[in-house]
């Protein structure tokens, strides 16, 4: 028998008769009408299970039916019910379309389809959203307010159930004041009791921190809190993860307004419990963390400080770590293919690391993208792999960044096209694109960035003079723009047509992997890394089959993005590596399943292997 939850809401019902001319008058609309509710009824406890969730949504049925005219309003609305039965069956049979037909497992699938169409402006005037009136029509961030707080429960479960990435789609498109408000709206629902909400708060926080999707403001990073500990748990959040979840997000935004040289003396105070040394009115924001339980106070102070700060916590590794940035171990193999030690020959030593290890460190921060910059300052797995160690964070790497001047610079990156030219991964076949104010080179064989200029006639041509040196005879060039062309010096050869996908969004791929704080890099040797990054990004793509042009932004949503287990053994290092979205590309390409060795660990093996 069919419950309350099953049902079939039909929108509109238009019929249309088609009768013999002097035929008998056919039974009144209304009598039909109340006869075929009964009649589908019927129908549909017969045909369908009960307790099934799914929810379907038809756009359009059509059914004809042929009856006599004299039959009854009764005989007339079972011939109608078991035409649409059978139709639905056939719709349901046919699966989703994407247009006339939609399917959801259930309200709560349907609900995150909303939000995230909302997020993204696509929702407004969609016929499968015709309930919420003009809710959808409204700001995306009032939108979902509305939404939520219509059903807090389900609007919970469907904001759980969400990809990473598309939760981060939904909470940038909040305001924090309905950032707030939603999380009003899931605090009122009941919640799981004898559990410590802080422990859940500061695993969220960690997994948020190495993720770098921890928001700036704090409405929104405790609605991000609170929404993680709900993705992790399998029940709802325990009664008080509002509340913990609301004073970790102020620690953060504390912690951030600080100055950086002061936030270690702040964190230390925090972590000793010494609230004499906290400055009265500071303290009157972070009173509830005195009641938190001491160990976990500690941990999530120590998080937030390191991922603001760039100093690393000191790291004791034990058999056993977890990195949220577990993409590095896709990258780490492809260092060899880059002539590290050549293109740090004239920059200095850091104390006792070498200046190609600084470079390798700086690269694979920008391959994971600028939002994670803070995340992998600290990464105990990614230390460990080029040999960085502990004491040398962030202000470490700035004040010697500020050794490696233009000319510098200049030279590293020309090694570095000399030798990707050597190899056959430049062609020479160049086109200069703008970015910014100036252009970037790009080659045409692989995508693979060349250099940068100032927009001006002679910082153009030096760009150009650089490139011919790496290769050793003169490159073809072309320009994607008049006034780029009208720089380039008269009578050089053009390359062929590039690769369009190449040039796309040039703008966002920089950005993307400019390394971001707490490093603050000066703009020679960002410039440099650039380049090292591009390349070593599309070094990673050229793998993936079908992906060969992907762009940094591209590989780091599909292929970058998981977590890994890392247990540490003497005589090899194994890495339980997640699964990102496009994970079996991965493992048609063999990039999940791998040996190999690095410089740094000397001769202990690293073991990667997925998850089971």
């Amino acid at each position: 028998m069919l419950t309350d939850e099953d049902r079939l809401h039909i929108r509109r019902h238009l019929v249309r008769y088609r009768v013999a001319k002097g035929s008998t008058r056919v039974a009144v609309l209304g009598a039909q009408q109340t006869a075929l509710l009964s009649s589908l009824g019927d129908r549909l406890s017969a045909g369908f299970t009960s307790g099934d969730e799914t929810i379907w949504l038809i756009r359009r049925l059509d059914v004809r039916v042929s009856v006599g005219a004299s039959s009854t309003a009764r005989v007339v609305a079972k011939a109608v019910a078991a035409a649409v039965a059978g139709a639905l069956a056939r719709t349901f049979e046919g699966g989703a379309d994407g247009e006339n037909v939609k399917r959801f497992p259930d309200r709560a699938a349907f609900i995150a389809r909303l939000l995230l169409d909302c997020a993204e402006d696509r929702a407004a005037r969609r016929w499968e959203y015709r309930e919420f009136g003009e809710i959808t029509a409204g700001p995306a961030s009032s939108a979902i307010r509305s939404i939520v707080a219509s059903d807090p429960e389900t609007g919970l479960d469907a904001l759980a159930r969400m990809t990473a990435g598309d939760l981060r789609v939904v909470l940038v498109a909040l305001s924090p004041a309905d950032a707030g408000a939603v999380l009003e709206s899931l605090a009122a629902g009941p919640g799981s009791s004898g559990i410590d909400p802080a422990e859940g708060v500061a695993t969220a926080l960690d997994k948020l921190l190495a993720r770098s999707e921890l928001p700036n403001e704090p409405a929104p990073a405790a609605l991000a809190l609170f929404l993680e500990v709900a993705r992790t748990g399998a029940a709802r959040p325990p009664v008080g993860t509002v509340a913990r979840a609301r004073e970790a997000a102020r620690l953060a935004a504390t912690l951030r307004g600080t100055r950086r040289d002061e936030v270690k003396s702040l964190a230390r105070a925090l972590v000793d419990g010494d609230w004499r040394a906290v400055e009265a009115r500071t303290m009157e924001g972070l009173a509830e963390l005195v009641a938190w339980p001491t160990e976990i106070r500690r941990k999530v102070v120590a998080s937030l400080s390191q991922a603001l700060s760039g100093e690393p916590v000191q790291t004791h590794l034990t058999d056993h770590t977890t990195t949220g940035l577990g993409g590095i171990s896709l990258l780490l193999p492809l260092l060899d293919e880059f002539p590290w030690m050549t293109a740090a020959a004239r920059l200095p030593a850091l104390e006792s690391t070498e200046p190609s290890s600084l470079l390798q460190y700086l690269t694979l921060i920008a391959v994971l993208g600028a939002e994670r910059s803070a995340a992998a300052a600290g990464d105990p797995v990614l230390r460990l792999a080029l040999g960085i160690p502990d004491e040398i964070g962030a202000p470490s790497i700035y004040r010697w960044a500020q050794g490696v001047g233009a000319d510098e610079a200049r030279r590293s990156i020309q090694v570095f096209v000399e030798h990707l030219h050597r190899f056959g991964k430049v062609s020479g076949e160049v086109t200069l694109a703008p970015l910014g104010d100036g252009v970037v080179a790009v080659d045409g064989e692989r995508g693979i960035w060349l250099g940068f200029a100032p927009g001006e006639p002679a910082s153009i041509r030096k760009l150009v003079a650089s490139i011919d040196a790496a290769l050793g005879k003169p490159a073809a060039v072309a320009a994607s723009e008049a006034w780029i062309e009208a720089c380039l010096e008269p009578g050089r050869r053009h390359p062929g047509a590039i690769d369009e996908r190449f040039l796309h969004r040039i703008e966002e791929q920089a950005r993307y992997a400019t390394v971001g704080a707490p490093f603050d890099l000066p703009p020679a040797l960002m410039d440099m890394q650039l380049v090292m990054a591009q390349a070593l990004g599309r070094e990673l793509a050229w793998r993936l089959p079908g992906f060969s042009t992907s762009t940094l932004v591209y590989l780091w949503d599909n292929f970058l993005s998981f977590a890994a287990e890392v247990y540490f053994e003497p005589q090899r290092i194994v890495m339980l590596v997640g699964d990102p979205p496009l994970h079996l590309v991965l493992s048609l390409a063999g990039l999940n399943r791998r040996r190999f060795r690095l410089d740094a660990t000397g001769d202990r093996e690293w073991v990667l292997t997925q998850q089971r």
